[in-house]
């Protein structure tokens, strides 16, 4: 069908992940990416003191498991970044380039560093442990003073609900995961 044109706006105030095809691969018409059909991003003041955004889709296997996230995802008929990746390209100060030859993805660079993708461009997500290895800091506690300074300075802090019944993903070690920890296992 014809394009959505607010999907295409949407798009538009994403960064587009650079694509280098080789071999006569076309990233317009490349398939085996994920194609969103509808698109939510930061409140329009914050998209614009943002550094950079990605997008946040996981999609669970057969089972109901999420084990594997797209690095990339067709949007508006641009190809836009994961969050992670995108956060990390950004505190980095390095580059993304994705590598598509006619069978798919072959490499995913994040500066010199390769990132281990399959032909879909997709990561296998290499859990730590179960809910909570990754250290949670309520965000309440840091507005309010009382979390200590250095116990945040200098890390990547990523801001996201932990409250029963949103964003939640089932993976190999528990059935209810926040999403956001799962975005900081990415990273």
């Amino acid at each position: 069908g014809a394009p959505d044109p607010a999907l295409a706006a949407t798009a538009a105030r994403l960064r587009e992940l650079p694509v280098r095809a080789v071999r006569g691969a076309d990233a317009e018409t490349a398939t085996g990416f994920e194609t969103a059909t509808r698109a939510h991003v930061d409140v329009p003041i914050l998209l614009q003191a943002a550094a950079g955004a990605g997008h946040i889709n996981f999609l669970p296997d057969a089972d109901g498991l999420y084990r594997r996230v797209p690095l990339a995802v067709r949007v508006g008929g641009r190809l836009v970044p994961a969050f992670a990746l995108e956060l990390l390209r950004e505190h980095l100060g390095g580059t993304v380039t994705l590598t598509l030859a006619p069978e798919g993805v072959t490499r995913l660079a994040l500066g010199a560093d390769e990132v281990p993708v399959d032909a879909a461009g997709q990561l296998w997500i290499d859990y730590l442990g179960p809910p909570r290895t990754i250290p949670h800091v309520s965000a309440a506690d840091v507005l309010a003073g009382r979390v200590p300074a250095d116990a945040i300075a200098g890390k990547i802090a990523i801001i996201g609900f932990t409250a029963a019944g949103f964003d939640e993903v089932a993976t190999p070690f528990a059935a209810v995961v926040p999403g956001v920890e799962v975005e900081a296992t990415l990273v």
